[in-house]
């Protein structure tokens, strides 16, 4: 599962710290947008737990896309 993350202001580097403590990998696309993994998500519904429990999901200061891998066959 990939995330992608757009923070709409200035409070991205709170989250990525908050990110990387809780174990996920941040790759920066640009200005104010990361995409996330996390070794242990495979599942949105894992995901938004876990994003829940950090405060990220409900927050109106990021805008989140959930990305599932293709099904491979």
């Amino acid at each position: 599962m990939r995330i992608n993350m757009k923070f709409l202001w200035h409070s991205e580097d709170d989250f990525r710290d908050s990110l990387r403590q809780d174990g996920w990998v941040i790759a920066e696309k640009g200005d104010a947008e990361i995409d996330v993994a996390h070794p242990q998500v495979k599942t949105e519904d894992a995901a938004r737990i876990r994003l829940h429990r950090l405060g990220l999901l409900i927050s109106g200061a990021v805008r989140i896309e959930f990305c599932p891998f293709p099904q491979q066959k």
